[in-house]
């Protein structure tokens, strides 16, 4: 399996008219194509102007495909909703007078391949009111078969047996080799916090800590002296997401 990550900055104003177009046009549009397995729209809860489009696809291939067929025309239509950057572009118009137009913000694209899943898709039929954790880590290169082992037989095991917890996924950068990201979707936003009050998330992530980057193990070993129950570091990151719109497709 394959997953692909859009993250997009929305003008405020305009949120409520990109959350429709995605679910009368970007989802009917994705159950048509060939190889798209699951597609949720995702809001950040840090950040209220970022979102997310996460899409599962059975190949590469057809994300590809996808990339470079159908997803430019999408953007073109969606792009009176994104926010603008903070750059502007200098021009002369055909009357030789200086423009200052915006530039406009650059979605960004990431691929995934999927190393470990529980199972299918994160919901077979339409889901709202849920909740999507991602944390991200930099993984030594020496350390992936070990991470991936351990992830299967351990850490997605634990969290599926938390509370709330629905769906689990490991998935690795297919250009960032070093990056990793464990995915995980819970029926609420409590849910996640309960798992992560109770300290079960700290000890999980103390297991991969021998295979994360010299850096993160370096800042590891500084906290615990500090004892303090946060460990966090350039290398590992958690980012909330409230689900606004999702569908999984049989197909």
């Amino acid at each position: 399996m394959f997953m692909r990550l859009l993250q997009v900055k929305v003008k405020p104003e305009e949120s409520a008219r990109l959350q429709k177009f995605y679910g009368e046009t970007v989802i009917p549009v994705l159950e048509k194509t060939a190889g798209c397995t699951f597609a949720c729209f995702l809001q950040s809860v840090q950040r209220g102007d970022e979102f997310l489009s996460m899409t599962f696809w059975d190949t590469p291939e057809n994300a590809h495909r996808y990339e470079q067929e159908t997803f430019p025309k999408l953007l073109e239509q969606a792009r009176p909703y994104l926010a603008e950057s903070s750059e502007w572009r200098v021009q002369l118009t055909k009357e030789l007078k200086v423009e200052y137009q915006p530039v406009p913000e650059e979605p960004t694209v990431t691929s995934y391949n999927v190393a470990v899943s529980s199972g299918g898709t994160p919901f077979k039929h339409e889901a709202v009111s849920l909740y999507l954790r991602i944390v991200s880590m930099k993984v030594r290169p020496a350390a992936k078969e070990t991470m991936r082992s351990l992830y299967a037989r351990e850490i997605m095991p634990a969290m599926l047996a938390t509370p709330g917890c629905r769906y689990a996924t490991l998935v690795e950068n297919t250009k960032e080799g070093d990056e990793a990201i464990s995915v995980s979707l819970w029926d609420s936003k409590h849910a996640a916090d309960e798992y992560e009050r109770s300290g079960q998330f700290q000890s999980l992530l103390g297991r991969l800590r021998p295979m994360l980057s010299d850096l993160y193990q370096w800042k590891m070993g500084l906290t615990q002296q500090q004892k303090s129950t946060t460990a966090t570091s350039e290398d590992t990151t958690v980012q909330g997401y409230r689900v606004v719109l999702g569908k999984g497709f049989s197909g």
